[in-house]
C-alpha cells in the first residue's frame, strides 16, 4: 500500500517553465506530476504556495514514515471540498466530516468575515440536512433560544421558540447526521455559558424549562449537531463573552481564517472577470490592511472577503483600482480622525505609499 503524506510546495519560473519545488530544500523530489492544473490556472503563478498531497508511486518505498524522502512523488493541488465560492482546507473539512458523522459539537471562532456561519450552511448543503439558525446576539439569555413565557387572557403560556419547533420535527437518527443546529455569536448571548448548554450537550441531550404552569422537556434529537460561532474575546470585538471552559470540553474546536491569498486572488477573477494582476493588486492591499487591523485591534476586524469582492467589482465596473479599494475597503471603517480606526489605516497606508499612487502590477 502506497504511502501518503503532505508537502508544502512552493510554484517557480524557470525561463518560460512554471516548475513545482518543495519549499524544504533537503526534500528530494526527481519528477512531479500536477493534475487538473487548468482548474487552478488563476491561482498558479510564481510564488503561489501549496499544500498537497504527496503519494509514493515508486512501488518499494524504502521507508514509508519518510516518503517525502523517496524520489518520486504525484503532487495533487486539492481544490476546496466545499466549491469554488468557499476556500475549506481538505483537512478541516475530514475532521468536520468525521465530527459531524460521530455527533460532536463544533465550536467555529474566528474574527468577522472568516466564514463561520457561511461554513455551518455550506455544511448543512453539502450533506442534505435541514439547519436551524439562532442570532445570539439578539437573545436576552440562554432560555430565550427556547421559547418565553407571554401573558394571555389573563393567564401566562409557554411560546415555543422556532428552535423548539424544529427539534420536534427530527426524528433520532443512531448513525450519521440528521441536522444542523446554528448558535450564531454565542458569545454574544448574555450567560450564554449558563442555562441549558451544558446538559444539552451532554450525553443527556436534554434539559428541563421551568414555566409557571411546570416543566417543559427540551430534547436535542440523536444525529442533531449543535455548531456554535463565536468571535475571539478581546481584539477590538465588543460584548463577546469568554465561554465557560466545561462547556468548551462538550465542543471540537475549530479557529478559521481568511482564505489564503492565492485562493481568495483567484476567487476575484472567477467572480467579477477581471485580470488577475488587478486582483493581485487588491489582495496586495487587502492583506496589508487585515495585518494592520489586527495588529492594532480594530472593533471591527480585518476586511472580509466580502469587501475585497466589492472592490473587484467596481474595479470590473471601469472603477480605478485606487478608488475601489478606498470605498469598499478603507471607507468600512467608521470616523475620520486620526485617532479612529479609518484615519489610522489611512495614515499608515499613505505612510507605506500603498493606495496614494496604487496601479496594477506587471
Amino acid at each position: 500500500m502506497s504511502a501518503i503524506t503532505n508537502l508544502e510546495i512552493i510554484f517557480r519560473l524557470e525561463g518560460e517553465t512554471l516548475v513545482a519545488k518543495p519549499v524544504d530544500s533537503k526534500l528530494r523530489v526527481r519528477s512531479i506530476t500536477v493534475r487538473n492544473l487548468n482548474a487552478f490556472a488563476h491561482e498558479v503563478h510564481e510564488g503561489a504556495r501549496f499544500t498537497v498531497l504527496v503519494k509514493d508511486t515508486s512501488g518499494n518505498p524504502r521507508n514509508p514514515s519518510l516518503v517525502v524522502e523517496l524520489d518520486r512523488k504525484l503532487l495533487e493541488i486539492q481544490a476546496s471540498p466545499l466549491g469554488d465560492d468557499f476556500w475549506m482546507d481538505s483537512m478541516d473539512f475530514a475532521l468536520i466530516d468525521a465530527h459531524l458523522q460521530d455527533g460532536q459539537h463544533l465550536w467555529f471562532e474566528g474574527p468577522r468575515g472568516t466564514g463561520k456561519s457561511t461554513l455551518a450552511e455550506k455544511l448543512a448543503g453539502h450533506f442534505g440536512v435541514p439547519i436551524c439558525t439562532v442570532n445570539g446576539s439578539s437573545m436576552w439569555n440562554s432560555r430565550a433560544a427556547f421559547g418565553s413565557e407571554a401573558g394571555s387572557n389573563g393567564s401566562t403560556v409557554f411560546r415555543p421558540s422556532d428552535l423548539t419547533l424544529f427539534l420536534r420535527e427530527i426524528e433520532d437518527k443512531e448513525d450519521g447526521l440528521a441536522a444542523i443546529v446554528l448558535i450564531d455569536e454565542f458569545g454574544r448571548m448574555v450567560e450564554s455559558g449558563e442555562g441549558p448548554w451544558h446538559t444539552l450537550l451532554s450525553q443527556a441531550r436534554k434539559f428541563d424549562f421551568m414555566t409557571t404552569q411546570g416543566t417543559i422537556e427540551i430534547r436535542l434529537p440523536k444525529g442533531v449537531v449543535v455548531i456554535l460561532t463565536d468571535n475571539p474575546v478581546g481584539g477590538g470585538h465588543m460584548n463577546v463573552q469568554p465561554m465557560d471552559i466545561a462547556l468548551q470540553d462538550r465542543l471540537a474546536r475549530f479557529r478559521l481564517t481568511y482564505p489564503p491569498q492565492a485562493w481568495e486572488t483567484a476567487w476575484l477573477c472567477r467572480e467579477t472577470r477581471i485580470r488577475e494582476k488587478e486582483a493581485v493588486t487588491i489582495m496586495g492591499a487587502v492583506n496589508q490592511i487585515r495585518s494592520f487591523a489586527v495588529d492594532n485591534g480594530f472593533e471591527s476586524g480585518g476586511p472580509s472577503p466580502r469587501r475585497s469582492l466589492m472592490a473587484a467589482r467596481l474595479v470590473a465596473r471601469g472603477i480605478p483600482i485606487t478608488a475601489a479599494i478606498r470605498h469598499a475597503v478603507v471607507n468600512f471603517y467608521e470616523g475620520g480622525d486620526a485617532s479612529s480606526d479609518r484615519g489610522r489605516l489611512t495614515t499608515y497606508l499613505d505612510s507605506k505609499n500603498l493606495l496614494r499612487d496604487a496601479k496594477v502590477r506587471g
